[in-house]
């Protein structure tokens, strides 16, 4: 066989040459693209899993709430009070490797929005750091918003402080209605929560069951001045219960409920999971055990998750 010539030996070459810079540069974008849609699936499936994760904590978190409500329903049938309180100062425990988070409000020691004279509204406001002329404003705008006869005057000075074009005209039916008014929109759910409520259904406020943000402008005895506030807090019946777990990881999980002890049974009256998940920046808590808080078989349960 002839050997080809060299002029023909160098074109084969440079043929040879060019296919293979050809081959290399497709092979580079194929790569570039199968990266980034690895990459990109990649990222979906690390969200997935961290929302998986994240649901996973607010279920559990959620069961939290129901045991801690059972507890409290059997107290009222003799049993001695868990280790939290009922003034939303947090107990926390751990087991295995989730960390938890528990407060309990006896809603008694909360302002009911319904129920308040523009004196106790006045002063709850101002707890939440409006100043005394807006403050006192907003609780005259709360009485007038909350009844259906409201004359044309104070109707006038509520709808100034709203952000609605109207109002109902009817008793609150949840603390978050406090968004429509503009001085309060960009408050926490959590502040509100732990300020004001519509389960309480009294006027007057239980001083032992005050949370810490009203005990900073009331005592927690009556005084002359300060006469709707109880020295004794009523059986507690009616609770708000806020649960977070955070895993291992860093994941967090949150549930709240509004519940009533009704005969021994529980009732949810608000239910309210992973609002903003602002129970990891709660005080200091109480360290306890999670037997102490939950019981033996719920803390059991609780390791054998974490493990």
């Amino acid at each position: 066989m002839r050997c080809p010539a060299p002029h023909l030996r160098q074109e084969l070459a440079e043929e040879d040459g060019f296919a293979l810079l050809a081959v290399v540069g497709f092979l580079l974008v194929v790569t570039t693209l199968v990266s980034g849609f690895t990459l990109a699936a990649r990222s979906s499936l690390d969200l997935a899993s961290d929302r998986f994760a994240e649901e996973r904590l607010d279920l559990l978190a959620d069961g939290l709430v129901t045991v801690t409500g059972r507890t409290l329903a059997r107290v009222g049938q003799g049993e001695t009070v868990p280790a939290f309180a009922l003034d939303a100062s947090p107990a926390a425990c751990r087991a295995g490797d989730l960390s938890i988070l528990v407060r309990v409000q006896d809603q008694h020691g909360l302002v009911d929005l319904n129920a308040a004279e523009a004196e106790l509204l006045d002063v709850a406001l101002r707890s939440l750091g409006l100043s005394a002329a807006v403050a006192r404003k907003h609780a005259d705008a709360i009485l007038a918003y909350r009844t259906a006869e409201t004359d044309s005057v104070a109707a006038s000075a509520l709808s100034s402080l709203l952000l609605l074009d109207d109002f109902s005209g009817a008793p609150f039916a949840a603390v978050e209605e406090l968004y429509a008014f503009a001085a309060l929109k960009d408050l926490s759910p959590l502040r509100l929560t732990q300020t004001f409520t519509v389960q309480s259904r009294q006027a007057q406020i239980a001083g032992p069951h005050m949370p810490a943000g009203l005990a900073t402008v009331l005592p927690r005895q009556p005084t002359p001045l300060r006469p709707f506030i109880t020295a004794d807090a009523p059986a507690a019946t009616t609770f708000r219960i806020e649960v977070s777990v955070r895993g291992g990881e860093g994941t967090l999980g949150f549930s709240e409920r509004v519940l009533a002890v009704e005969d021994g049974r529980l009732r949810s009256l608000e239910r309210r999971i992973a609002p903003a998940r602002q129970m990891e920046r709660a005080p200091a808590a109480i360290a306890t055990s999670c037997e102490t808080l939950f019981g033996a078989g719920a803390t059991a349960h609780l390791r054998g998750l974490s493990a």
